[in-house]
């Protein structure tokens, strides 16, 4: 009936491809819905019910690694670049997923700076999967502003680990006494412990640490969403 392969996979519905994607990457339902920023954990199983796209079409595709065209219609090529094959010579498959962590706000970022036990479904923006090693504190902000361009561009995502043994030049989140919260990257000399905005046309990129201050952790990981 069906002349090959390909006209089989389109006959499969949206959501039966998401659920496919879902369980090639290990992930459970609630891990997704909080991933593409879902309130509760029955969004992704409502999304797999269903025939016809959901309004989380661009969220899943960056959170599975495939393509919005796979999404919606079944069309190759399946995965994202860099997402698990090989599109030219220079792209290697990126890392495996080692579980989702919370986009904060940096007012939160500065509340939670202490050890806590693990963060809450509503202390978060939305939830995405870490491709490295971190410890079970880490957390994800959004960068805000200029000071750390080039390296780090004006709303790029940046994964942060709470763990310590910080050493110079690590970029790291600090909490001021008043409970803000900035990042910079550390310098750590003879003369005292300085933070260092990157970008060189920025006023006053150097400043010591504030007494009383505290090291929030460091970036692990860097991504911009598309």
């Amino acid at each position: 009936m069906f002349d090959d392969v390909d006209t089989i996979v389109f006959m499969k519905t949206y959501g039966e491809r998401v659920k496919e994607r879902r369980e090639e990457l290990g992930m459970t339902q609630t891990q997704l819905s909080r991933a593409i920023g879902g309130k509760h954990g029955s969004t992704v199983g409502n999304i797999e019910l269903r025939d016809g796209e959901s309004r989380y079409t661009f969220e899943l595709s960056e959170a599975l690694g495939v393509t919005v065209e796979w999404l919606r219609y079944g069309k190759e090529p399946k995965l994202l670049p860099g997402r698990g094959e090989i599109f030219d010579e220079n792209i290697s498959p990126g890392p495996d997923s080692r579980g989702q962590l919370p986009l904060i706000s940096w007012v939160k970022a500065g509340e939670f700076c202490d050890v806590i036990d693990n963060f809450q479904p509503g202390d978060a923006e939305a939830w995405y999967p870490c491709p490295v090693a971190h410890g079970p504190n880490a957390y994800i902000l959004r960068v805000n502003g200029e000071s750390m361009s080039p390296e780090y561009r004006d709303g790029e995502l940046i994964f942060i680990d709470q763990r310590g043994n910080y050493e110079h030049g690590d970029d790291v989140i600090v909490r001021s006494p008043d409970h803000k919260a900035t990042f910079k990257r550390l310098q750590i000399t003879h003369e005292g412990t300085f933070l260092l905005a990157i970008n060189p046309a920025w006023p006053d990129r150097i400043i010591k640490i504030p007494e009383d201050s505290q090291i929030c952790g460091k970036v692990i990981f860097q991504g911009r969403p598309r």
